[in-house]
């Protein structure tokens, strides 16, 4: 289902997730990853299979399906049409069920809470207003029941500005993509461009940065008591400097 929501068709990420090129590039991606962020939150949150679960901007559902796979009860909400169709193929392919909703993350439609709510893999920080992009992560705190848990998977500002990669170059399925990132205002960039039989082709990302005291300020904002942070998938602990990634488990 579409939630009733008004989409602006000119935003970097409606346009670039739709795009067939999106998966191309990042074909690299598999269930490892997936599968350890899985199996963290699991034995982190202790909880039980049959539980419910929200993955927020779920894309192709690498994540929801695992989730699902594992028996828990998943649903997953994004805005991209193209990606929840992969998500839908597959969660078939898979032999596993997801209930998926389409819409904007700023406008959650939903009216149950649940027991495990996800924000993983980056999926937060696109929007140009810092007062948008810090209510989207109190609406989904919201969203968790009374004991439940709300999982945050994000880039660890600090080691982003110290190990940014200026460029590279990716090719696949005879198409070669070039990357070029850097950090302006605040937020991380990467221009990507490729040519494929319909000519030259531009998108780009942009995620803003909110470093570790940002987040906690937010979660703190919102009366939550209780703080888990990881630096990585496997479960190490977080560091400012050298952790890729802070994972923070609320409860």
């Amino acid at each position: 289902m579409d939630s009733e929501i008004p989409i602006n068709s000119n935003k970097w990420f409606q346009n670039w997730f739709d795009s067939e090129h999106y998966l191309k590039l990042y074909h690299g991606r598999d269930n490892s990853e997936a599968g350890k962020l899985a199996k963290l939150i699991c034995k982190s949150t202790g909880i039980q299979s049959g539980s419910s679960v929200l993955d927020l901007g779920c894309g192709a559902g690498r994540h929801a399906i695992m989730f699902s796979k594992l028996g828990f009860k998943v649903t997953g909400y994004d805005l991209s049409r193209h990606l929840l169709l992969e998500a839908k193929s597959g969660a078939i392919c898979q032999e596993t069920k997801l209930s998926l909703v389409r819409g904007d993350i700023r406008n959650l439609p939903f009216k149950s809470k649940f027991d495990l709510v996800l924000n993983i893999f980056t999926s937060w920080g696109y929007f140009e207003s810092d007062l948008e992009n810090l209510t989207v992560l109190k609406n989904a705190v919201s969203l968790k029941r009374d004991g439940g848990f709300f999982v945050l998977d994000f880039l660890n500002a600090e080691y982003v500005k110290k190990n940014l990669i200026p460029s590279s170059i990716t090719e696949f399925q005879g198409v070669t993509y070039s990357e070029e990132r850097y950090i302006r205002d605040e937020r991380v960039i990467k221009s990507i461009k490729f040519c494929d039989g319909n000519g030259e082709k531009c998108f780009k990302e942009s995620v803003r940065l909110f470093d570790h005291d940002q987040i906690i300020e937010v979660f703190k904002e919102t009366g939550v008591s209780n703080i888990s942070l990881f630096g990585d998938y496997d479960g190490s602990r977080f560091e400012k400097s050298n952790s890729p990634r802070i994972i923070c488990l609320v409860s």
